[in-house]
């Protein structure tokens, strides 16, 4: 029969501790496991017939067993532990994030604050968690009502400077313990700000790639090359950059950041505190904001390690500027949008929502979309549904600079692979990705932005702006015909798949 090894977070348990129990054989592999708790205690969560069992022993208790049967085709084996337990209410030792911290946020926008954790120099009793607030500068904190989580998402709607701790401390129900405190989490919130202009880039979407390969995350051979590691410096401190709108002039630029799930973001630094209460203004200005270094840890260790695009770790980057170079304006504000995902990232720019499919009933019976020639938008959108999934469009037009002109069948299937012929649109990383042709209602959705693509908030890093030009479709009007988009002209135009027009193409996926 297997020798069962009772493996334990807690060999002298304390009154009021949780006990994590996992059971190994020497020979495996198991095929049944069987866990009982006799006295003083209950299984929370796992037991049965599972390899694992956590295990809350009374606060007012003295002594449990835990025993667990496992099973293998050589018979079956039992481990035990005994338990008397410990009447030491123990106090936490330390707690994490002791350090204060600050960061800015918007009147009515949510910040998370925490995950807290904490130490205990024995056991592993349950663990209390009180929030507390201050909207004196600290000089008086009362208790938040209800949170008594590791977390606390914030959410003012007056602008001022707020204060809030975590007590911590031996949740078991045992008296004589002593808790602490977390450091201070002081959030400064201010009125919300109209966007200004000029650009504001670097890299917004991270994808950690530990895992979630295949479906709408991708491969794991197309996202290899592109994972971010956040132990390393190169990823774990980026650069963002602000430059001013063409000749003008403006004053106090600051740059702050909030993390809106997560404490994904450390801290941040301009390239020079002065600029911050500095006048007549113009030209170029950076940020270096600094990642945690173990944002690729699995999600049940605060990381972003299994987390898809939906569930990414967030926080939102701005720039806020004086609008005059005298300071006597408005000030104003552009905004990135971070995601750190297990989730491949979009190589170019994120439409979201933006895919579009035509309506069956408008079709034709052989499956073609008629109407009038030089359609505009309102006309053209009544012929498609928003779908709500997002819509990446690569980076640069997969024609070379000069334009080309795409003849037969290749615009149904060419951005599959990305070649046209010997040329190469797609970087090889990205190919395994599944393209294909925008629809026209995918193109015309872009008209109001199309000459910006580069400096939108969902934009990866060398993103090129559409041309005011023709675009290929992938709707057709005929075997021969299809749908392009003229962003010159703001309308869907029938074009010959066998003629000589010259138009451009840019691929897309869906997610």
């Amino acid at each position: 029969m297997p020798t069962v090894i009772l493996n334990r977070s807690a060999e002298e348990p304390n009154k009021g501790d949780v006990v994590t129990y996992t059971a190994d054989i020497n020979f495996g592999p198991a095929t049944a496991y069987k866990w009982t708790v006799t006295g003083d205690a209950t299984i929370q969560s796992g037991g049965g017939n599972t390899s694992f069992a956590v295990v809350k022993f009374s606060a007012t208790g003295t002594t449990a067993t835990v025993k667990v049967e496992v099973s293998n085709a050589c018979g079956t084996g039992i481990g035990q532990h005994v338990v008397t337990m410990k009447d030491d209410c123990v106090s936490p030792i330390s707690v994490s994030p002791s350090a204060d911290s600050k960061q800015t946020t918007f009147v009515n926008t949510e910040v998370t604050l925490g995950k807290v954790s904490a130490s205990f120099a024995s056991g592993a009793p349950t663990v209390s968690y009180q929030w507390y607030r201050s909207a004196d500068g600290g000089a008086t904190y009362a208790p938040i009502s209800g949170e008594t989580g590791n977390s606390y998402v914030a959410k003012e709607s007056t602008a001022g400077t707020y204060k809030y701790y975590c007590e911590v401390g031996n949740g078991s129900g045992c008296t004589g313990s002593t808790p602490m405190n977390s450091g201070v989490y002081t959030v400064d919130v201010v009125e919300s700000l109209a966007i200004g202009k000029g650009t504001f880039i670097g890299t917004t979407c991270f994808d950690v790639v530990e895992s979630n390969f295949g479906d709408g995350c991708g491969t794991q051979a197309s996202r290899t090359s592109q994972k971010a590691d956040f132990s390393k410096p190169a990823t774990n401190t980026q650069t963002y950059t602000f430059k001013t709108n063409g000749t003008d002039k403006v004053s106090n630029i600051r740059f702050i950041h909030v993390n809106t799930n997560g404490d994904i973001i450390e801290d941040i630094t301009p390239g020079n505190t002065l600029w911050a209460t500095t006048t007549n203004l113009s030209g170029t200005f950076t940020v270096s904001v600094k990642y945690r270094d173990d944002l690729n840890k699995d999600k049940l260790a605060n990381g972003a390690g299994g987390l898809d695009r939906d569930q990414a770790l967030k926080a939102e980057l701005y720039v806020v500027y004086n609008n005059k170079a005298d300071g006597t304006g408005t000030d104003v504000m552009l905004k990135l949008d971070i995601s750190v995902q297990d989730c491949t990232c979009c190589p170019g720019y994120l439409a979201i929502g933006g895919e579009y499919t035509v309506l069956p009933s408008v079709l034709d019976a052989k499956g073609y979309l008629k109407m009038p020639t030089d359609s505009k938008w309102d006309v053209v959108s009544a012929k498609f549904t928003a779908t709500g999934k997002d819509v990446c469009f690569y980076k640069t037009d997969a024609v070379n600079s000069k334009g080309m002109s795409i003849l037969g069948n290749w615009y149904k299937d060419g951005c599959g692979n990305g070649f046209a012929g010997a040329l190469s649109y797609i970087e090889a990383e990205h190919r395994a990705m599944g393209w294909r042709f925008p629809t026209v209602a995918e193109l015309g959705a872009l008209q109001s932005i199309h000459d910006t693509l580069s400096t939108q908030p969902t934009s990866a890093p060398d993103t090129q702006d559409l041309r005011t030009s023709l675009y290929w479709g992938s709707t057709e009007y005929s075997a021969t015909v299809g749908w392009n988009w003229s962003f010159t002209y703001q309308y869907a135009h029938r074009v010959s798949r066998t003629g000589g027009t010259v138009s451009y193409a840019r691929c897309v996926r869906s997610f």
